[in-house]
């Protein structure tokens, strides 16, 4: 419930001073006059106690919270008349004391408005019972001065655990973001440096070559960086679609002199069975092609990921045909 002290802590806490209340209201059982009606009210004191911290969330129902303002009325209605005229009171007016334990107890829970409605009740029913006597209305004001004092304390209490509570609640949130911050930093930097070592792997040897200025490129040389220039675009563009039997598919048939295209303009992740069903379509467009353009997009946007394959023939009079395949539908054909 409470972070800074525990609602264990603090349940016990209360039990004990309850069991303390309990002994002192049975040991001035010789000044009430009205025993049954006292001890009645005086057996159902720990049940209240129990509605009143039974776990239910921070904030008490509205029921419990009525029926803990019922019982506090009550007691503080009845338990002072049956006590023993002209005789001191002392702990027989245990109402005093198990009204701001309730009343505590329900600032605590996030129940205010009913604590202080439940010291108006006293207020008024104390002034009603003193004011004949010779305590009289002061003294009925004086008889609720601890359980104002204890509903404000308890107010201002509840204040602070709540601020700790929320310092707490930003400090982890903060811990658990520098911790993703961190973790995604490092995802990136493993995945920069796997990339280099892919790159250096893929073009290392023909980049020396390059590099060398003694040496002179052969025709075989010169016709594989264009190769290499257009696999390391598709691993960059064709994101999703840069599957093994992909990537080699365009390179056959770029060697076949088919200019290919991958593009993923969705940058998301593609459904397993929707990729492996376009995976098969392009590898069928590729296998089949022997020159013009094919040209393989991923759409951006939409609700369902949509795949494109445009497969310019060669010649002028060649119609270009375009199949695009949906997540869920079926191919569609169309020129």
């Amino acid at each position: 419930m409470i972070r800074l002290i525990s609602a264990k802590t603090m349940v016990l806490l209360c039990l004990a001073l309850v069991a303390v209340q309990l002994l002192l209201a049975v040991l001035a059982l010789w000044q009430v006059q009205e025993k049954a009606a006292y001890l009645v009210l005086l057996a159902l004191y720990p049940a209240a106690i129990a509605l009143a911290l039974r776990p239910a969330g921070r904030c008490l129902p509205a029921w419990r919270t009525i029926a803990v303002l019922l019982y506090v009325a009550a007691i503080n209605a009845v338990v002072p008349w049956t006590l023993q005229a002209g005789a001191w009171d002392g702990y027989a007016l245990w109402n005093l004391s198990s009204s701001y334990t309730l009343l505590v107890i329900l600032v605590l829970r996030q129940r205010a408005a009913a604590a202080w409605t439940g010291v108006l009740i006293q207020m008024l029913a104390m002034i009603w019972w003193a004011a004949p006597g010779p305590p009289g209305v002061l003294g009925g004001l004086l008889f609720t001065t601890a359980t104002l004092g204890w509903t404000a304390v308890a107010g201002g209490i509840a204040h602070l655990l709540d601020s700790s509570d929320a310092k707490i609640a930003q400090y982890t949130a903060d811990a658990a973001a520098a911790a993703l911050r961190q973790d995604t930093e490092t995802a990136l930097d493993a995945s920069r440096a796997q990339w280099i070592r892919h790159v250096r792997r893929l073009a290392g040897g023909i980049l020396s070559l390059i590099a060398d200025e003694s040496h002179v490129l052969a025709e075989d040389e010169k016709r594989e960086m264009p190769m290499l220039e257009a696999r390391l675009r598709d691993e960059i563009r064709g994101r999703a679609l840069a599957t093994g039997p992909l990537l080699a598919a365009a390179q056959q048939a770029r060697e076949r002199g088919v200019e290919v295209q991958l593009l993923d303009d969705r940058n998301e992740e593609l459904d397993t069975g929707f990729l492996e069903r376009v995976g098969q379509a392009v590898l069928e467009v590729l296998a089949a092609a022997r020159a013009g353009e094919v040209t393989v997009r991923v759409r951006p946007g939409g609700p369902r990921a949509t795949v494109g394959i445009l497969v310019r023939p060669p010649g002028p009079g060649a119609e270009p045909v375009l199949r695009m395949l949906s997540d869920g539908e079926d191919v569609t054909r169309a020129q």
